[in-house]
């Protein structure tokens, strides 16, 4: 059997200034090595690497690139190889929270390291994955979902952050602060987000007029947020902003360090549980892991918690 494939996107944000190098370490490590362009190409190789037999499989690419891996990966029957996530993009969230921070070349170091490992040796950590669905729509996999602002937010770093040339998890936090003004002042296109409605599946309760709502089996956003403190026993952390939050700026760096005080309640605007999904009405499309995919604003978005997958942690 095959030990090492890795699937790279030379276009990811960390990849395009180092892929001479990637590609340097792939032929010198005898992995079996697939670049990919666009989600046609990482389905083909992803299906392509696990028709080889390889058992470790590495994504080599940003959050979006690992999202449209792990949607091969859960659509399909059988077992899974070991799949490590490589922080060659430019948030890199999925990588950070299961390697903690570190270089891309450190990375595919250490990968080397596990996969000359026996399987039963190699280091592993657990996570869910969220299965979102919608009518019309084929099921998709990933780390992180949101609604709300959050599209705001990466159309305004892609436009005008990422086009010139900034990349990392501060380049994103530029667009973080630029949204959270913007819905603290209620001006400009962020005070125009479509209100949503989010209905918790373990409960039954609602919440309405919300202007953000992020559901994640992550322990940490990008920058380290962790905008979660509330009740509950599900895999998932629950977040929700609702329209005019109260005191936004004052509470934002306890809000998004998940750290309640007497500021952080539903009646001011905020919201947080722990969850097994949730379901998103009046959403006119979603981010997942990186990638937005649009859906029709009269069809519901369900969110659920998946089995724990395994990762490789490098």
């Amino acid at each position: 059997m095959t030990a090492l494939g890795i699937i790279t996107n030379p276009t990811a944000g960390r990849n395009r200034s180092r892929i001479e190098r990637v590609r340097a370490w792939t032929e010198a490590s005898d992995a079996l090595s697939r670049e990919v362009a666009d989600l046609d190409s990482i389905v083909a190789a992803t299906r392509d690497l696990l028709a080889a037999g390889v058992d470790v499989l590495a994504v080599n690419g940003g959050d979006g690139t690992a999202q449209a891996v792990l949607t091969v990966l859960a659509r399909r029957d059988g077992d899974w190889p070991d799949v490590a996530v490589l922080p060659g993009g430019t948030t890199n969230m999925s990588a950070n929270d299961v390697n903690g921070t570190q270089r891309l070349m450190k990375s595919l170091k250490r990968l080397a390291e596990q996969a000359a490992l026996p399987a039963d040796q190699r280091r592993r950590v657990e996570r869910p994955l969220l299965r979102v669905s919608a009518a019309g729509l084929d099921d998709q996999y990933g780390f992180c979902a949101s609604v709300g602002v959050v599209l705001r937010g990466m159309r305004h770093f892609r436009e005008f952050v990422g086009a010139r040339g900034l990349r990392g998890e501060l380049a994103t936090g530029i667009s973080v602060v630029r949204g959270l003004a913007g819905v603290a002042r209620n001006s400009g296109g962020w005070s125009d987000t479509p209100p949503v409605t989010a209905t918790i599946a373990d409960s039954g309760e609602t919440w309405t007029d919300q202007i953000l709502v992020v559901a994640t089996s992550l322990d940490r956003l990008m920058l380290g947020f962790t905008p979660w403190w509330g009740e509950g026993d599900g895999p998932l952390h629950l977040f929700g902003l609702a329209r005019g939050p109260r005191g936004l700026l004052r509470q934002a760096p306890s809000m998004l360090r998940g750290r309640p005080n007497r500021g952080l309640t539903p009646e001011r605007g905020y919201r947080s549980a722990e969850v097994t999904g949730v379901r998103l009405e009046g959403v006119d499309g979603f981010a997942l892991d990186g990638e937005i995919l649009p859906v029709g604003a009269e069809r519901a978005v369900t969110v659920a918690a998946t089995p724990p997958i395994r990762l490789l942690a490098l």
